[in-house]
């Protein structure tokens, strides 16, 4: 299997801004971990603090799994862009829903090529035409 031109373009995009999302994801993990402890100053009640903490908690929650559905995004893309892969679409729509959606996207319009032969990109029609003086 060969992915054409727009199906790299879009592996390329989703492997690098899955990446950038996965650090941004444990950057806010690391943050909001921290912030658990942490009571709001400016408010004394208890009822708020709690209702806080439950939302720092789905908070942690979201970017947890986020993280764990980004990697096999990641490591199912690659796999496409090296022609492991039966079908394009499991990751372009991983790519759709939890990382990059223009990726996701360009893959879809691209086509997975199922000849196992080598597809030359920069083929020429002149190249064939031979130079003659006559």
């Amino acid at each position: 299997m060969i992915p054409d031109k727009n199906c790299r373009i879009g592996c390329i995009l989703n492997i690098v801004f899955s990446s950038l999302a996965i650090i941004f994801n444990l950057f806010l993990l690391v943050f909001n971990i921290m912030n658990l402890n942490s009571s709001i100053p400016t408010v004394k009640t208890k009822e708020v603090e709690w209702v806080y903490k439950i939302v720092i908690i789905f908070t942690i929650v979201y970017n947890v799994l986020t993280v764990l559905f980004l990697i096999p995004t990641i490591i199912l893309t690659t796999f496409v862009l090296n022609g492991k892969l039966k079908s394009h679409l499991i990751p372009a729509i991983f790519g759709i829903i939890f990382g990059y959606a223009v990726g996701g996207i360009v893959m879809l319009c691209g086509k997975y090529n199922f000849k196992t032969e080598k597809i030359d990109d920069n083929s020429d029609e002149t190249s064939n035409i031979s130079l003659s003086n006559n």
